[in-house]
This record gives structure tokens, sequence and C-alpha cells, in this order.
């Protein structure tokens, strides 16, 4: 499936330039001109990746990222700025969640790259959110369907055994263990499977 990528400059020869340069991507382009005609975008379209240029009138990049994170979360959202500043590069990835920080003018190679893995991060995103669905699904049937045939079969597998400071005991042969370490016990023989 292709991914739908929205540019947005004030600066139409920049998306332009863009568009040119992420040619040979598999991607779809939308395009936008500010930060209020990228939000109108945004509630016509399923956009997997904006790239958003930071100095932009009426409504900064990092402004109208921050509100297409509020709004869209699971879009991966990159800046792209002429005039670099730590401050701002700071906030954009700490505070915004931005994937990544470009600077003008672009290398074309480490562009692509950094769409590539912006694609990426977002199918990555799609895969986790279905696999925890599924799970959810699972777990809801094994709780309330399958609880009580488990338990008729073999008594006691669906308690869990707590000690006075709520760790699991899960035996005499395998030491008491906190959440953070059965995790890391279960994860260890998992690899080896």
């Amino acid at each position: 499936m292709r991914a739908k990528v929205l540019l947005v400059d004030d600066d139409p020869l920049i998306t332009d330039t863009l568009q040119r340069v992420l040619h040979d991507e598999d991607c779809d382009f939308l395009t936008a001109t500010s930060g209020a005609e990228a939000l109108a975008v945004l509630e016509t379209e399923v956009v997997d990746v904006i790239v958003s240029d930071e100095q932009m009138p009426r409504m900064k990049g990092t402004e109208f990222l921050k509100i297409a994170k509020e709004k869209y979360p699971n879009t991966v959202r990159i800046l792209l700025t002429g005039h670099p500043d730590v401050a701002t590069a700071l906030k954009a990835i700490n505070e915004d969640e931005v994937y990544r920080f470009v600077t003008k003018p672009v290398d074309a190679v480490g562009f692509a790259v950094t769409l590539r893995l912006a694609v990426e991060k977002k199918r990555l995103i799609e895969h986790a959110q279905q696999l925890l669905r599924r799970y959810r699904q699972k777990r809801h049937v094994l709780e309330n369907v399958k609880k009580q045939a488990l338990e008729d079969e073999y008594p006691g597998i669906t308690k869990v055994d707590l000690d006075e400071k709520g760790l699991v005991n899960i035996g005499e042969e395998v030491e008491r263990m906190d959440y953070r370490s059965l995790i890391g016990a279960i994860r260890k023989e998992l690899r080896r499977d």
C-alpha cells in the first residue's frame, strides 16, 4: 500500500522540489501552503507522514504539528526548517514528539531515507495496534469464555499467587519476581523457542 505524505510549506516551490526529490518513493503526495490548509486536508484524508516547514505566516510549523499530534496522534511528523536552532529542535522532538527535525537545504538521499523510515514507523505503529487489538480479543475470549473450562481441567490455573508485597509467586523452583523481572524472564524463555 502506498504511503500518503502531506507536504506543508508556504512556498509552493519547496513542496514541488520535495516531490521531485522524492519521486522514486512509493508515496502519494498532498500539499498545503499553510497550517490551516493542512488541517483541512487532514480532515478529509488519512495521512501517514506530515512534512511541515517551521517558518510559515500565521501558524508556525511546530504549532501546526502540535495540533496534528493531538488530532491525529498516529501520523508521523517531520519538521523542516531553513533556520535551525537548538531550542526549537528540542521542543519539537521532546514536547511535540516530532519524528525528525530536518534542515534546509535538504540532502535528497538523506531526506528520502528519513521519509522511508517515517513510513516504516507508521507501518509499525499500525501493526502494533493490530496486534494489541488481536491480543485483547483473545484475552477476552480466554478470560470470559474458556476460564471455567480451564479451571475445571486444571484447577488453580487461573489463580495468581501473590505475596504480601504483591510479588508473583510462581513456584518453589523459581524465586519470587516482581513484574519487570517476570516479564524479563518470559521474554528470555520466548527467545529460547
